[in-house]
């Protein structure tokens, strides 16, 4: 009788494993998710203010040092961008990662919420699309995704309007080791959490069996 309790308590305890393990893979991926989701609303929202007009290497000089001040002078390199005008390069960052391929990146085509650009044809005297009295530019649909580089993980972000591609990169080091904190944490509290499930259902079955 005895053996046959404990083979129900320690089905019990797989049972009750199986599903604090699915259930923590579950939360562990949608934790990443959300995380990830905030970093590429970040970026999209640093890329919507600087993509209205046509800018040149003096703004995104001044964007790359505000970006710098807002991580800290003595941190790793927290952010690095890539712009092309007319598909020429103006303008890299001197720690863009050597490893990250701008032209392995995809090329956006599609415009948010289904705009449409038509180039405005040749006239004698053609308006700059960064002329103050032209409308703002549409945006494309921004595309993430996370690369390793030169040692690192960066989570970058492809935008655009018709004019600019704006590429930023963010390292996503310090993202990384808190999540990996979390997810040693979890770890470790399982086992606490497992043995008084196992005990609970081992007395349950002491007590009917009594």
């Amino acid at each position: 009788m005895n053996s046959f309790r404990l083979k129900l308590a320690l089905r019990a305890g797989i049972v009750a494993t199986v599903l604090l393990v699915g259930m923590g893979t579950v939360a562990w991926r949608l934790t990443l998710r959300f995380n990830l989701d905030s970093i590429d609303r970040e970026l999209r929202n640093i890329g919507a203010s600087n993509l209205t007009r046509v800018m040149g290497v003096p703004h995104w000089k001044r964007l790359e040092d505000s970006l710098r001040f807002v991580t800290g002078t003595d941190l790793p390199p927290g952010f690095a961008i890539y712009v092309e005008n007319n598909e020429r390069e103006i303008y890299r960052s001197l720690q863009w990662p050597k490893e990250i391929e701008v032209d392995s990146l995809p090329k956006l085509t599609v415009y948010e919420d289904s705009a449409t650009f038509r180039r405005p044809p040749l006239v004698t005297k053609p308006v700059h699309p960064s002329a103050r009295k032209s409308p703002p530019l549409p945006r494309k649909e921004p595309f993430f995704v996370t690369r390793q580089a030169d040692g690192s993980a960066w989570r970058i972000g492809v935008m655009g309007s018709p004019f600019t591609t704006l590429v930023i990169g963010a390292n996503i080091d310090e993202f990384n080791e808190d999540l990996g904190r979390l997810q040693l944490t979890y770890l470790i509290a399982l086992p606490f959490v497992l043995l008084p499930v196992s005990y609970t259902h081992l007395r349950a079955h002491e007590t009917e069996a009594d």
